[in-house]
């Protein structure tokens, strides 16, 4: 009898220390998703500011041609 007893609670000390080893393995899991999630809104930061700057880019070229046609434009009247 004390020795089932003692074999049960060695079982439930083993299934504890399972527990315990799934729990940090999950927090481990968990701390690489946080940072891969991280990484990434890092990298999409990076390209709307990317994209801004060639939207910009993209504004001054159009400015830059509608000033050269109309000045083209205007010689041509001359």
């Amino acid at each position: 009898m004390i020795r089932d007893i003692q074999q049960e609670v060695q079982v439930n000390i083993t299934s504890m220390g399972d527990g315990r080893d799934k729990v940090r393995d999950t927090e481990e899991d968990f701390q690489r998703a946080q940072n891969a999630i991280a990484a990434i809104v890092e990298e999409v930061n990076h390209m709307r500011d990317f994209t801004f700057e060639i939207a910009h880019a993209s504004e001054e070229q159009a400015a830059t041609a509608q000033n050269i046609s109309d000045q083209l434009q205007g010689i041509s009247q001359r």
